[in-house]
């Protein structure tokens, strides 16, 4: 796979990024389509689903990053036009990649509950949608790869200190073989965190800042440090991408799963609204 070039509407932007990949830099979006067969999209949430749309009618592959779409009406027209056209459609939900969890996904059956914390400070970077499109998404990806259920119920709690949206939510997801999860994720936080615990034939707790993985149970005990500093998850999910393009195998994170992900999260965000 060669990298056909690039396309943005800062055109000083495209021809600095251009110059320093030494890749031809387009004067639009349409013609950046009509000369590649699979595009990686990373623009405004707002305006994904004009981009996956052109690109997919333009019969292009599309890695796409999370949310998939602003709304699940318009992230559903992405997937059904990606499956009718037989195009490989990827959302990037990056923590998937993340060594540590791909660690600890191997000691993760049975799963009873999940527990994860993900806190930051305020920036500006993903303030154009509540902390649970920007954040909380990335542990109800997790969440939902790690329960083999269907989910029962939702309640959630939150407030806003930064933004007319929500800066600080917990959702409560009740799964209906029983299992649970308590996710939190917070933009208003001065020290990060970004931990998750899960319980099931071992208990698993992950630390995703210090890269330390410790599990639990009968015939493992044991705490790892794993040495990430080869590791790049961007890099491993467009390699991913691009694989399955070419083997032409369904992503991990499908079109589907991203849009699955979407789902839960405006139904957490609407009940956080409906107490503020």
């Amino acid at each position: 796979m060669n990298f056909v070039g690039i396309y943005d509407l800062d055109s000083n932007l495209a021809k600095k990024l251009g110059k320093e990949n030494n890749v031809p830099v387009f004067a639009s979006v349409d013609k950046l389509i009509t000369t590649c067969n699979a595009l990686s999209i990373v623009v405004p949430t707002n305006v994904h689903h004009e981009v996956a749309m052109k690109g997919l009618a333009g019969g292009c592959h599309l890695f796409i990053e999370k949310p998939i779409a602003s709304s699940v009406k318009l992230a559903k027209e992405i997937v059904e036009l990606a499956k009718s056209k037989g195009l490989t459609l990827q959302v990037g939900h990056i923590e998937r990649f993340n060594p540590v969890f791909i660690e600890a996904e191997r000691y993760a059956t049975n799963v009873k509950s999940v527990k994860s914390q993900r806190m930051t400070s305020f920036s500006n970077r993903g303030s154009d949608v509540s902390v649970v499109l920007d954040l909380m998404i990335h542990d109800i990806d997790l969440c939902l790869s790690l329960v083999d259920s269907d989910i029962e119920s939702i309640q959630a709690t939150g407030s806003r200190t930064h933004t007319n949206s929500i800066d600080h939510g917990i959702a409560h997801i009740n799964f209906r073989n029983g299992a649970t999860s308590v996710l939190e994720a917070s933009r208003s936080c001065d020290f990060p965190s970004r931990k998750m615990q899960i319980n099931g034939d071992k208990n698993i707790r992950i630390d995703f800042l210090n890269k330390t993985l410790e599990v639990n149970g009968s015939t493992n005990q044991f705490i790892k440090t794993l040495d990430l500093n080869k590791v790049n998850p961007l890099r491993d999910e467009l390699q991913h991408f691009a694989q399955s393009v070419i083997s032409f195998s369904t992503p991990k994170v499908s079109g589907s799963v991203g849009a699955q992900a979407l789902k839960v999260a405006y139904e957490i965000e609407h009940k956080i609204m409906t107490t503020l």
